[in-house]
């Protein structure tokens, strides 16, 4: 299913325009001159031109193709120009809509096809508009409503994704909170089922203890209720990274 949009009016303001064509003009000496040196060079041209082979078969043939493309644009992709030329006589061609100046879309001349002056060039020119009505653009709402199915499911993913990433940050911190340093008053245990206790002590640093107390499971403990601890477990009681000087 499609629906068209309205489209805003075509905007002239771009285009330059080049004096009036409707109103009288007075050949000047710049533009004999412009006439002369226009007439020059298209003789020069047609000059060195003759001196090359013949086009090929191939040749022909994209030429014709690119031409046939040219002549296959759609009318709305060209825009209308009023010219007077350098012979007096005044009429209309037209040029892409993306040429804003008489020098893009015309080069500055034309031939003219009312007395056949070749070249003849533009004294005045204005743009009148695009040779037809632009078509509004149309809008795919199956293609639209598709388009957002994929968006919605994506969505949902990145949605799976963060509470995953949730669940692991909540997991890491725990983790984390579990080896923190303690305060002056406080012990840290960390009982593993392999019955290795880690130890920190005030130094910070973690010493490693042999016990059989079952589990997993975070002690925090005060300063009495540690040494007490140590009592019941001997082992090393100094800090494995500061010895020989003992910890605690």
């Amino acid at each position: 299913m499609t629906r068209q949009q309205p489209w805003p009016p075509f905007d002239l303001s771009a285009y330059r325009h080049l004096g009036d064509p409707l109103a009288a003009h007075e050949l000047t000496r710049a533009d004999h001159r412009r006439q002369a040196d226009h007439v020059a060079l298209a003789e020069h041209a047609r000059t060195t031109v003759a001196t090359f082979p013949p086009l090929s078969k191939d040749q022909i043939d994209r030429l014709a193709a690119t031409l046939h493309r040219i002549e296959r644009q759609p009318r709305s992709n060209l825009m209308r120009w009023r010219l007077r030329l350098y012979c007096g006589h005044m009429i209309e061609r037209t040029a892409h809509r993306e040429y804003t100046t008489i020098y893009d879309a015309f080069s500055g001349e034309c031939v003219c096809p009312t007395c056949g002056l070749h070249p003849s060039i533009i004294i005045a020119a204005t743009p009148l508009g695009l040779a037809a009505p632009e078509q509004p653009p149309t809008i795919d709402t199956d293609a639209l409503e598709r388009e957002l199915a994929c968006v919605e499911k994506r969505m949902s993913a990145l949605d799976r994704e963060r509470q995953r990433l949730t669940d692991r940050a909540t997991v890491l911190r725990q983790q984390v909170e579990t080896i923190r340093p303690c305060t002056d008053q406080e012990h840290q245990f960390t009982v593993r089922p392999a019955s290795t206790v880690l130890h920190r002590r005030d130094c910070r640093h973690l010493t490693s203890y042999r016990t059989t107390a079952p589990g997993r499971e975070l002690l925090r403990l005060h300063t009495s209720q540690a040494d007490e601890w140590l009592r019941a477990n001997p082992g090393r009681r100094s800090c494995q990274t500061c010895q020989p000087a003992p910890c605690g």
